[in-house]
């Protein structure tokens, strides 16, 4: 073998050992996280009451009109 061919094995074999070694450390660095998230506390959501003003629209500013000004009840 010459000399050329044994250094472009060699850069092969340190970069295929290089990505073997990486992917390890991300899974490792992902079971981890998976971890911690696991621990976390669950989340209880209470409810909320919101009370806001209903805004009168304007005239001019709405699409539409109703035709009777009575407020309309479904029946």
């Amino acid at each position: 073998m010459t000399r050329r061919t044994m250094t472009i094995k060699g850069t092969i074999a340190f970069v295929a050992l290089l990505g073997v070694t990486l992917l390890g450390a991300y899974a490792l660095q992902v079971r981890q996280i998976e971890r911690e998230i696991a621990e976390l506390p669950l989340v209880r959501l209470d409810p909320v009451v919101v009370i806001a003003e209903r805004a009168q629209a304007k005239k001019a500013d709405s699409t539409q009109v109703a035709r009777n000004p009575e407020t309309t009840t479904l029946r």
